[in-house]
């Protein structure tokens, strides 16, 4: 269900205004359902894992889970942060000239644009 509603936002809505927030917030929460299950089955399966914590409620464990959630938290925080991408001198600059060359779609593309939407 969070893939869905993140798969809205990055599809169906372009992550345009509040979607952008709504996509960063399922998709990290998705990614951080997926590796805890990775811990929960490595602390229940890995020999030398399973004296640290053998009911899942012991400070390596959620030690384990807060790292995760934390990290994951900042990469989020870096990777989507709106300030990243839409920096006001962005507006005034002109697409390289090896854009003209490459395989990347051109505006005028079946993309339409998305593909010239960076520089804007």
């Amino acid at each position: 269900m969070i893939l869905l509603i993140a798969l809205v936002a990055l599809y169906g809505k372009y992550l345009a205004g509040a979607w952008r927030w709504i996509y960063v917030v399922t998709a990290v929460a998705a990614l951080w359902f997926i590796v805890l299950v990775l811990i929960v089955q490595s602390f229940q399966k890995v020999p030398q894992l399973q004296p640290l914590a053998p009911t899942q409620s012991e400070p390596p464990f959620l030690i384990a889970q807060a790292v995760l959630f934390v990290v994951l938290g900042f990469l989020a925080v870096l990777r989507f942060h709106p300030l990243h991408k839409y920096r006001p001198d962005m507006k005034k600059r002109k697409p390289p000239l090896s854009a003209a060359f490459s395989d990347q779609p051109t505006c005028g593309s079946m993309w339409g644009w998305r593909a010239c939407s960076r520089y804007l």
